[in-house]
């Protein structure tokens, strides 16, 4: 995400800088309080004391200590709110925006997430850590790790203390993989020892030359063993910087991995994404960015840089020289500044088709423009569907011809319907078989309870979403389908095949209650594209949110119209609904050939219309129109932790 000057956590001879990092902890009289909680009070108090004496920093650990102290506090204010998410991933309170670091290893899935644990707003960023239940591995079952006393260890990667570290003012979005590293045993024989490794973007200075740069974290307890047999870190929940200046406290200094090129005069430098190209032995890095023209145009652009394999910490080389950028296109002035335009978590992988192949499928350049927030689509999510063209000399991201302009310029298009700043910052995970790969995004949005309380959460992960490739009139595009969610609904609640005539234009689901549903639609007529119909959520009496479509066109709320591009003729179309509390899912399918082919998705905050517990769903359609609505209650996508000694859970 753009930096912007905050005030964060600095090390040093004058100590720490704490403002606005901790709320009071206030104990009602005759409140009784375990003597864990106690221990935890004191730890904490403790801390406090440390960082305000003149002189006397406190450590690396304290530091990332007091962080899980806050977020475990503030966990049961964000838990009471009435529209609180309970199968979109998130951390246990605080702020989080972008995913990264999104990876399987030993059984579980991991998603890291940019985070604010001090605040339920943007700054003071790390990342924040969440684990797929092994054992319900296709279930979407989710826990937050804990420690021995059951405290949140969910600050994975936290700034550096010291002031000249390069990531001492925050660690902003990257990438996890698993990468191989050549090193010595303790008898000196050299070996190849493969570690989770985080590359992260560090932020450290207002110079925008220095500004940011890629430094590495690994997982070095990954694979070890105690006595007993027992993974030492089976939850990944320790992580290193990668240092060679800073042996002894790493944590304080890592080392610069890859910086900013020199020859660039960039805007920005950040979000880096590890990849790899078939048949081909190096190791890839893309890395976000934006530039300004010498005509004053503003351009986002996606370097490449690739590493042989020898040493991954060092001599990452850029691919391409000069101006010869990956990738680039236009995109709106980043801010009134410094003029430039600017790419954000660029995510680049081979399509596969629907089950799983790639069978001649492109590849999908997927990157967030930093554009004016306030303006439609001014800060959002672009894809370009296109393949990789090698040179010896460069390496360059050619979009289709269905995706260029007459110019042979590329045409970017979004990859959610919002023109709101909703839904943005997105990742893949790839599954355990590496071929197909899951996309989550950030969902901008918080409480929706309007009741005049503070919940201390903002930020949530959409639900996953499978990318696939399909051909349409012989041309590639793009399909989005919500994936593993599913696994979390309960028995239908209501299942019926609606006619729509006479007097009944509008049927009331009044068996359907609540804000936790999946509402699975499909709506029939002999022309769709002269239709009008639609679902009605969150209803309260005579308020409801609406899910229009019209001609053809989506609205919500009576909003702008966005066009959904349906194929000539079409009979039918289906509307499939998420609500989870504050959010709203959407995602549309159209028919080629009688074939249901899921392709747009709209992503919203899900208002409050009063009388939330009792919200009601009407669909509504034309004359001769026919629906099949099936309603699923959600389960919640979080379980308990696993004990990390006893295997009780807590």
């Amino acid at each position: 995400m753009r930096y912007t000057n905050r005030s964060f956590f600095r090390g040093g001879s004058s100590g720490f800088k704490l403002k606005n990092h901790f709320d009071r902890f206030v104990i009602k009289p005759g409140l009784a309080v375990k003597k864990e909680k106690l221990l935890v009070l004191f730890a904490f108090f403790i801390f406090i004391f440390q960082a305000a004496s003149p002189g006397v920093a406190a450590t690396y650990k304290e530091t990332q200590y007091a962080a899980n102290i806050k977020v475990f506090n503030n966990h049961k204010s964000a838990i009471s709110d009435p529209t609180y998410p309970k199968y979109h991933l998130r951390a246990p309170s605080g702020w989080i925006n972008d995913p990264c670091g999104l990876f399987y290893f030993n059984s579980s899935f991991h998603v890291f997430c940019q985070s604010n644990p001090w605040g339920k707003q943007w700054g003071n960023m790390i990342w924040s850590h969440m684990v797929g239940d092994p054992d319900k591995k296709w279930s979407y079952k989710w826990f937050y790790p804990v420690d021995e006393k059951a405290i949140f260890k969910t600050s994975a990667l936290m700034q550096s203390l010291n002031n000249n570290a390069p990531d001492k003012d925050g660690i902003f979005t990257g990438g996890v993989e698993l990468l191989p590293y050549k090193e010595k045993d303790k008898n000196g024989k050299k070996i190849v020892t493969y570690y989770p490794t985080a590359a992260y973007s560090g932020v450290w200075g207002t110079d925008e030359s220095k500004q940011e740069v890629i430094c590495f974290a690994r997982a070095l307890q990954a694979n070890k063993v105690d006595g007993n047999g027992n993974l030492v870190d089976p939850f990944l929940t320790e992580w290193t910087k990668y240092s060679t200046t800073s042996i002894d406290d790493p944590n304080s200094n890592p080392d610069i991995i890859v910086s900013q090129p020199a020859e660039l005069n960039l805007i920005s430098f950040r979000d880096p994404q590890f990849l790899r190209f078939p048949d081909d032995s190096n190791f890839y890095m893309i890395v976000s960015g934006g530039i300004k023209e010498k005509d004053g145009t503003p351009r986002g652009v996606i370097l490449l840089f690739k590493n042989d394999g020898e040493d991954l910490t060092k001599n990452w080389q850029r691919v391409n020289k000069a101006n010869n950028f990956f990738f680039s296109g236009k995109t709106a002035v980043k801010d009134p500044i410094t003029g430039g335009g600017d790419y954000e978590c660029g995510v680049l992988y081979r399509l596969t088709d629907h089950i799983g192949t790639t069978n001649k499928t492109p590849y999908i350049l997927v990157y967030g423009q930093d554009g004016p927030a306030h303006k439609a689509y001014g800060k959002s999510i672009y894809y370009v569907l296109g393949h990789i063209k090698k040179s010896k000399e460069k390496m360059k991201f050619e979009p289709l011809e269905s995706f260029k302009d007459s110019n042979g310029m590329a045409v970017s298009k979004h990859l959610d319907l919002n023109p709101d700043f909703v839904f943005y910052a997105s990742n893949i995970i790839s599954l355990d078989n590496e071929q197909r790969k899951y996309l989550f995004g950030w969902l901008n949005l918080a409480s929706q309870a309007n009741d005049g309380k503070e919940y201390k959460w903002a930020g949530a992960l959409s639900s996953p979403r499978f990318l696939f490739a399909y051909k349409e009139n012989d041309k590639w595009k793009l399909g989005q389908e919500p994936v593993l969610v599913n696994a979390l609904r309960k028995k239908k609640i209501f299942s019926s095949k609606i006619s729509f005539s006479g007097n009944t234009k509008q049927i009331s689901l009044d068996d359907v209650k609540g804000r936790y549903i999946n509402i699975d639609t499909r709506f029939e007529a002999k022309n769709i594209l002269s239709a009008k119909f639609g679902i009605k959520v969150g209803c309260s009496k005579d308020k409801c949110t609406k899910i229009s479509i019209e001609k053809g066109k989506l609205s919500l709320d009576n909003g702008t119209p966005i066009d959904l591009n349906l194929p000539e003729n079409s009979s039918q179309l289906a509307v499939n609904v998420y609500l989870d509390g504050s959010i709203m899912e959407i995602f549309i399918s159209k028919y080629l050939h009688t074939t249901s082919i899921p392709y747009k998705v709209y992503s919203s905050p899900l208002p409050n219309n009063g009388d939330l517990d009792n919200n009601t769903v009407k669909v509504y359609g034309i004359e001769n129109m026919n629906a099949e609505v099936t309603v699923y209650p959600m389960d919640t996508c979080w379980v308990k932790a696993p004990a990390l000694i006893t295997g009780k859970s807590n």
